[in-house]
């Protein structure tokens, strides 16, 4: 397998970044030779549109561990986010069985 196979890699519409990151990284070990900078520059080009990619385009990760860092920061905020939406839509739902129409 070449560093082309990155390419043809995409994040999903509805794949969180961890899960996206995971396969990314999956396919990028299995690549004899892989430049860490090639991998980085394919990563920008395959995400999907939003603050993680907004953020390695304006400010390109210095290296691998900046890059690490930097993801594992919006995973962990992308996280809590639908951790915050499955526990409002528990609340909604409780707030219905409790008052009947």
């Amino acid at each position: 397998m070449t560093s082309v196979a990155l390419v043809n890699i995409r994040q999903e519409k509805g794949e969180s970044l961890k899960s996206f990151m995971t396969r990314f990284g999956q396919v990028a070990l299995g690549i004899r030779g892989l430049l860490p900078e090639v991998a980085m520059a394919y990563l920008i080009t395959v995400l999907r549109l939003g603050p993680f990619a907004n953020s390695l385009a304006m400010q390109p990760p210095a290296n691998m561990d900046d890059l690490r860092r930097r993801v594992t920061q919006f995973m962990q905020v992308e996280e809590l986010r639908q951790y915050t939406r499955d526990e409002q839509g528990q609340g909604r739902r409780g707030d219905r069985s409790s008052n009947p129409p």
